[in-house]
């Protein structure tokens, strides 16, 4: 068997040690209770830590990771139970005020539904049938008249976020908790290289840079 990543090791040490006294308080409260006000829906992509996007502190974001930062539509084939539960911990459970579907650019699950490949999910069955469920919309982005393959790219990635919010609201504790005012779908788009991030228009559906805000204080 081979050894724990040295790296991971080391890294842990330098959090463990590097911690000063108001950090080791902030984590004994923790270990108590965390009571986050927002889930980010997210994709597994190494590049694109919501914690890092957001700035946030530990115990500041209930964080669900999954391919494409999809989320089924409820009774799907292709629901993930995984999915599901944790929508349904955060929201009964933790009662978050909001719920973030986070894209980002150059997302490979995207990309396979986008290229429509089999070869490419030939040896990957369960990411196949987990992304087969994009395809139908980024089919529809790709035969639009957005000209270039970057752009029909973002578009896409893009679509695939409203995609999620749509499907969110199939949930009928999502679905109830909105009509009553205490909770709001919000959707956003990560571009990697740039560090920008794009927000979705609810009334129009666009995607656009938030407006300059001043530096938040120091947590």
């Amino acid at each position: 068997m081979s050894a724990f990543p040295k790296s991971l090791l080391a890294g842990h040490l330098l959090f463990r040690d590097g911690c000063d006294a108001g950090e080791r308080a902030r984590y004994a409260a923790l270990a108590q209770r965390a009571a986050p006000e927002t889930m980010v829906i997210g994709c597994c992509d190494a590049r694109v830590s919501p914690e890092v996007v957001f700035g946030a502190a530990p115990g500041e974001l209930f964080v669900l990771r999954v391919i494409a930062g999809l989320v089924a539509p409820r009774g799907a084939d292709a629901d993930d139970g995984a999915v599901a539960a944790a929508l349904e911990y955060a929201v009964l459970q933790l009662s978050v005020r909001h719920i973030v579907v986070l894209g980002h650019s150059f997302c490979a699950g995207v990309g396979v539904a986008l290229e429509a490949d089999p070869a490419a999910t030939a040896a990957a069955p369960h990411l196949a049938r987990w992304v087969e469920m994009l395809r139908p919309v980024v089919q529809a982005t790709a035969a639009s008249e957005t000209p270039s393959l970057e752009e029909r790219r973002q578009r896409a990635e893009q679509r695939a976020v409203e995609y999620s919010l749509e499907n969110l609201q199939s949930f009928p504790f999502i679905d109830d908790a909105r009509k009553r005012g205490d909770l709001s779908l919000h959707g956003a788009w990560f571009d990697i290289g740039g560090r920008a991030l794009q927000i979705r228009n609810p009334q129009t559906g666009a995607f656009s840079n938030p407006p300059p805000q001043h530096p938040a204080p120091p947590r």
